[in-house]
């Protein structure tokens, strides 16, 4: 018992000090940082995937004591328990992208997730080429995931100035990039009833050569393996131009080498060039119905848009015979990569 009461407040202020003093030398236990690396990022079925989430952090946990645990399809179904194991190898049988979630747990039970994907082919393409016997030019061809398709974008026709519309009556025309002859082996700039050769028909030859089609829509997207539709871009993003672009071991040498406009003359010049080193775009042979009403003439193509952590799709204004106005949307331009018919 305390035989003062000033010796009371004494002993209560000490064990008070003591008390904040502790606590203020507790750290918040915030939450883990979860992080993992993938190597490879693509391979097929017979390729044994190392994934090592050694770079998961916590500040006070160390490394060795946080525990993880993996859900191989990202499908909320954990695939695997909680471990001290950070590093784990596997195969997957299926050809498909596959998003992986790792979740990290520190002592406290604090737990943060990451997410990466993977791609699994069924197998590393096939490569060849095609002779256009029209003018004689020479594509590179690849077969990926079954279908064979240009690795080349189309350059058949006759290439036209920047100040001159594309006329029905005398042969394929396109433009080039920036209106120059050295963006030539980066494909022709088409309008969409060019490339369909004026007639609307989906998955029609259109301007191939004999034996190829325009693509449709959906060819294009089973090839890129996402579905997604009027510009709706994966939760996670996938880097196109590591898997798909030049040099990249799918084949498809796919190059941003953007679009093009044809607007309001400006200067007496139609052409607009937009996107270089950042997007391109392929037109398909889909096409939608009037935009906004009935009586509306104009028509849209379904391209696909391709950058470099991204993939969407949406359409442009493909009638031949434009009106110009403040309110008349640009023809968009677009590459043209041919398939094989199956």
């Amino acid at each position: 018992m305390c035989t003062s009461m000033q010796y009371c407040k004494s002993i209560k202020l000490i064990l008070l000090f003591l008390f904040l003093a502790i606590t203020s030398c507790q750290k918040e236990n915030f939450k883990p940082t979860a992080h993992f690396r993938v190597s490879p990022s693509f391979g097929d079925s017979k390729t044994v995937f190392y994934f090592d989430a050694r770079e998961s952090r916590d500040d006070n946990t160390n490394m060795e004591g946080l525990k993880v645990r993996w859900d191989w399809e990202s499908d909320s179904v954990w695939d695997t328990p909680f471990s001290l194991e950070k590093e784990v190898a596997r195969r997957f049988e299926n050809s498909q992208w596959y998003f992986v979630t790792m979740e990290v747990m520190d002592h406290a039970g604090n737990t943060a997730t990451y997410t990466d994907t993977i791609n699994v082919w069924s197998s590393f393409p096939e490569t060849g080429q095609l002779i256009d016997t029209r003018d004689g030019q020479v594509y590179k061809t690849v077969k990926f995931k079954e279908q064979w398709l240009m690795s080349e974008s189309l350059r058949y026709g006759e290439w036209i100035q920047d100040t001159v519309m594309p006329s029905q009556n005398t042969g394929t025309e396109f433009y080039l990039y920036d209106n120059d002859e050295n963006n030539l082996d980066y494909g022709g700039l088409y309008t969409w009833y060019e490339i369909m050769n004026y007639r609307e028909d989906e998955g029609g030859q259109g301007i191939c050569p004999e034996g190829w089609h325009v693509p449709t829509f959906i060819e294009w997207n089973d090839l890129i393996g996402f579905h997604n539709y009027i510009r709706e871009m994966p939760d996670v993003p996938i880097n196109i131009d590591y898997y798909y672009g030049e040099g990249s071991p799918s084949g498809m040498n796919i190059s941003f080498f953007g679009e093009g406009r044809l607007s309001y003359p400006s200067g007496g010049k139609l052409l607009r060039s937009f996107g270089l080193d950042n997007a391109v775009k392929y037109w398909t042979s889909d096409r939608l119905g009037n935009a906004y009403r009935e009586d509306d003439i104009r028509k849209n193509g379904y391209f696909i848009t391709l950058s470099e952590y991204s993939y969407g799709s949406a359409w442009g204004f493909v009638n031949f015979d434009p009106v110009w106005g403040t309110n008349q949307a640009a023809l968009v331009l677009c590459y043209l990569r041919c398939f094989k018919d199956n």
